[in-house]
């Protein structure tokens, strides 16, 4: 009894000792803004659906402390918080940290050098196989550089960059072996490759492909753009990072967003009929060339996962952003999308056309508030933002069932419908 005692007690004096988290850092930027300075300004920064995630930011979400080592991980263990930081995690974590997360919590300390607690912020981009990793934490160099030397590892680097290649060389981090998989690795541990490693300035950096772990060395230290320096990436970024706390958000290109004719194949994609799908085309002016585009004339889609913990009642948004260039263009789109949200709108992948996107809101007891413009600072760019908003999931909340609640449903509604092809209605 004495030591659960101590445990508890430990635990609490964690909580009482954890400073509040704010939508800066120290330095007066957002922390997704820094993250943006390591993804270089290239095709492969740009490529795929690039994902950001706050765990900070989702534990002061969710009421609870920071999690920053196993001991405070243990000790939530006997008061049943585990569960409860599990499930107020960002769903834009890399996939593997989910995945395989309970071997990644006992192997990773031995396979990396550094343990899951102490990563503060991740944020992925581009396309598999070469995927790019930036990593924001507290990390060991000392730590990192005898676990990776322990596996056979060549550390080298310049200056300040930090890197580590494996046996076989930098550029074969994309050799796949079966044989030696290890899924304690959410580095490509679990296809068994060997992946470089770079940590400069804080950030644990890393790719199977080397060419893009050399570009984001590149952009960390100024030798070439990087997306912070970009204004559809700024004037998003700027967008979202307002007002609360930013849980996690996903950046795409409208072309993968929506593909470039989203309705030509409406037919194979979803459960329409064919007068259902004459009926939205003609909702939409398909029919008769008057097609006023929305998302597809915007230069970026952010879908930004927010929490306003600090407001009486508690609030989350779920807000979809589209950049503009200009004005004119995001008023035009503004009028359009206004006239499309009056009407029910067909869900193209829940159920038989008999579900509507108002359907699937109101089944998260969520609101759409009407569509907004933001004014950036950057070359004029203005952001069309479109929010859902619903109670903050704080606590031990449960639902009717009794069930633990995951926080962020309300933004990964919005995701499932984007993966899933779903929102074409904003195209």
């Amino acid at each position: 009894m004495t030591i659960l005692r101590a445990i508890i007690g430990t635990f609490l004096l964690l909580l009482i000792a954890v400073p509040v988290a704010t939508a800066q850092d120290e330095t007066g930027t957002h922390p997704l803004f820094e993250m943006l300075a390591r993804v270089p300004d290239t095709a492969e920064g740009r490529g795929g659906v690039m994902m950001y995630a706050d765990i900070r930011a989702a534990e002061v979400a969710r009421g609870l402390p920071a999690f920053t080592s196993h001991e405070v991980w243990n000790a939530a263990e006997v008061l049943g918080a585990q569960r409860l930081w599990l499930f107020s995690l960002p769903h834009t974590l890399p996939q593997d940290f989910a995945q395989q997360f309970f071997i990644v919590v006992d192997e990773m300390p031995r396979l990396l050098g550094f343990e899951i607690f102490d990563i503060d912020r991740t944020m992925t981009f581009n396309n598999p196989p070469s995927v790019g990793n930036i990593i924001q934490g507290r990390f060991d160099a000392d730590a990192i550089d005898a676990a990776l030397l322990a596996r056979d590892y060549t550390r080298g680097g310049f200056g300040d960059v930090l890197l580590w290649c494996g046996p076989d060389g930098c550029d074969s981090g994309l050799n796949v072996d079966i044989a030696g998989r290890e899924p304690g690795n959410p580095f490509g541990g679990n296809l068994g490759r060997v992946e470089p490693f770079s940590l400069l300035d804080g950030y644990f950096l890393n790719s199977a492909d080397f060419a893009v772990l050399e570009q984001i060395a590149d952009a960390a230290l100024d030798r070439r753009p990087s997306l912070s320096d970009a204004p559809d990436y700024r004037a998003a970024a700027q967008a979202i990072t307002q007002r609360g706390l930013l849980r996690g958000a996903m950046f795409v290109n409208p072309l993968e967003a929506f593909g470039a004719n989203p309705f030509a194949d409406l037919l194979s994609i979803s459960g329409l009929t064919e007068e259902q799908i004459a009926a939205l085309q003609a909702q939409f002016g398909l029919d008769d060339e008057s097609f006023v585009p929305v998302g597809l004339a915007a230069e970026l889609v952010v879908i930004a996962d927010l929490a306003f913990p600090h407001e009486s009642q508690g609030r989350q948004s779920a807000t979809i952003g589209l950049v503009y260039r200009d004005e004119d263009t995001a008023n035009a789109a503004l009028e359009e999308l206004t006239a499309r949200l009056a009407e029910p709108l067909p869900s193209l992948a829940f159920g038989d056309g008999d579900v509507t996107i108002q359907d699937l809101i109101d089944s998260r007891n969520a609101t759409l508030q009407p569509p907004r413009l933001f004014n950036a600072t950057e070359d004029g760019r203005v952001v069309l933002l479109l929010e859902m908003n619903g109670d903050l999931i704080r606590g031990n909340a449960e639902n009717d069932d009794g069930f633990v609640i995951q926080s962020g449903l309300l933004f990964r509604l919005w995701q499932d419908m984007f993966f899933r092809r779903d929102l074409l209605w904003l195209a």
